[in-house]
């Protein structure tokens, strides 16, 4: 660090980019001339495979800067001849208003922030406004439920992108019309899979790790370069006609693996135990927790509210059990309760920084909202305790008590009640003085 992976002269270098790196230092990438026209050119297939032409209009949403997402994906367009509206990220506002007022034909994302775009036009009844008939996605792994529902909400058929910072950026591969895998552009990068474990090279339809040689970066050459990510090369050729090879979808990350009473387990594995539950949606998270001596997984996931809670908690959890060897504990929260969660998230805690204007909408869709939670300050817990003593809270939790609930609901909703009444009590003793609870006041 900052340049030691420099491969050519400081003249020739004309750009950099930069990854996180695994360990917080920041990972540099210095692209030559060559490398940047390079890696345009290979975006450019991206699109066309995509079936995208130089008549279509591109709203480009990923991030510019450091982060080689936007620019890549305006390079790529502008080599093709298509127009590109380069919005970034955020503002959905203008998002929106561009979106329409533009007509585009084309969008690209990541698939959090499609999927946000995609409520947010169902929201408003805006869809027979906007133009748009392909999403081109990357950055972020995500299963065929928030698939689904993203190209049912954009009305979009939806290319996935593959690309690292180390390797040019994002467009070094795309899914394809025929959704098997990803081509990738072998005249430009060399892919070879390994196990994960002992490095070895593993045969054609195994999966693995993939490992990238770049044939003629010059900023940065790359040899058995290790990216983590896991995938198969598909042999044979693809339905769609396109000559290039494939690799598989991405099925996470080999440093995602975790230990789990001995038993190895990728996040991978609970998404798709989920996605057999036509109650659940998309939206979950994974917490580890080692209690009294023992390591724990907790699965929270959204529903749809069709089904009784703690029956399909218990339903997820057996199947856990059956297909992996242990037993999580498994919470569910109704869609709407979440999205509740996640506004009050922003009203008590939102009023400064990019919180404000972050477009989030669900509690478990962005790790940011999470970190409000878990780092809040003396005084956020301060605002929130101020809105509940103002009867904000109470509020909201009578509208709660007042709707109709399942049977096996009811014990809370009762328990709630008479909480919430004792609470009423106490805050009337409060705002009258009384002496015996003057150190709550306080």
């Amino acid at each position: 660090y900052p340049l030691g992976l420099m491969a050519e002269p400081e003249d020739k270098i004309v750009r950099i980019h930069s990854s996180s790196g695994t360990t917080g230092t920041p990972v540099i990438i210095p692209y030559t001339a060559r490398d940047i026209d390079d890696w345009a050119e290979q975006f450019k297939r991206c699109y066309e495979v995509a079936g995208i032409t130089a008549e279509d209009r591109i709203q480009i949403t990923p991030g510019y800067g450091l982060w080689t997402a936007g620019i890549g994906f305006q390079a790529g367009a502008e080599k093709l001849g298509a127009m590109v509206v380069p919005m970034g990220p955020g503002n959905t506002e203008k998002q929106l208003q561009f979106m329409v007022d533009l007509q585009t034909t084309v969008i690209g994302a990541t698939s959090s922030y499609a999927l946000l775009l995609a409520e947010e036009i169902e929201k408003r009844g805006m869809k027979d406004q906007i133009a748009l008939t392909k999403g081109v996605i990357g950055s972020e792994r995500w299963g065929k439920k928030m698939r689904d529902r993203v190209k049912a909400g954009l009305g979009i058929s939806i290319y996935d992108i593959y690309g690292l910072t180390e390797v040019y950026g994002p467009g070094i591969g795309i899914s394809c019309d025929a959704e098997d895998g990803m081509h990738y552009w072998d005249d430009y990068i060399y892919i070879e899979i390994v196990d994960p474990a002992t490095g070895e090279p593993l045969p054609d339809g195994e999966w693995g790790e993939i490992v990238i040689t770049t044939l003629v970066k010059e900023g940065a050459p790359l040899i058995r370069f290790r990216t983590h990510d896991l995938s198969r090369i598909i042999p044979g050729t693809c339905p769609c006609g396109c000559a290039y090879p494939r690799i598989g979808a991405l099925q996470g990350r080999s440093d995602d693996m975790v230990k789990i009473h001995g038993v190895n387990v990728f996040p991978r594995q609970i998404e798709e135990i989920l996605q057999t539950f036509p109650a659940l949606s998309s939206e979950y998270q994974i917490r580890l927790s080692h209690l009294e001596g023992r390591d724990t997984m907790r699965i929270y996931v959204e529903t749809d509210g069709t089904q009784d809670f703690l029956d399909t908690a218990d339903a997820v959890a057996a199947e856990v059990k059956r297909r992996i060897g242990f037993t999580p504990l498994v919470k569910l929260f109704s869609s709407e309760y979440a999205n509740q969660l996640a506004y009050d998230a922003i009203q008590i805690h939102g009023g400064s920084g990019f919180m404000k204007d972050y477009p989030c909408e669900r509690l478990y869709r962005d790790a940011r909202i999470m970190n409000i939670y878990e780092g809040t300050s003396q005084l956020q817990v301060v605002a929130a305790i101020n809105a509940v003593t103002k009867g904000t809270f109470l509020e909201q939790i009578g509208r709660y008590a007042a709707e109709s609930y399942t049977e096996a609901m009811c014990p809370v909703v009762t328990k709630l009640k008479e909480l919430t009444v004792k609470f009423s009590e106490m805050q009337a003793r409060v705002e009258a003085g009384d002496k015996e609870v003057c150190g709550f006041k306080d």
